[in-house]
């Protein structure tokens, strides 16, 4: 079964970040690059093989990069909330 894991991804004003780009750092069993841009309501979801714990990292240019771990259950869809700090 396939996992699905949503981000909302906000700036330190709580304003929608668009064009976020989101990968999987590290992942409990291999799998090809995957990366996904959020959309114009800082949303963005990315299916995942198996379940277990991910590594993610949100990039976005004139903001701090940021790597966070989710922890994906089977059947369980997964939601996490990051927040960018602009580079200025």
């Amino acid at each position: 079964m396939r996992n699905l894991v949503t981000a909302v991804i906000r700036d330190t004003l709580r304003r929608p970040v668009s064009d976020v780009r989101v990968s999987i750092e590290s992942s409990p069993v291999p799998i090809p690059d995957i990366a996904a841009l959020s959309d114009e309501h800082g949303e963005v979801s990315i299916t995942v093989p198996s379940a277990g714990q991910y590594s993610f990292v949100f990039a976005a240019k004139g903001y701090v990069t940021v790597h966070t771990m989710v922890e994906v259950a089977d059947n369980i869809a997964s939601c996490t909330t990051i927040e960018l700090r602009s580079r200025t």
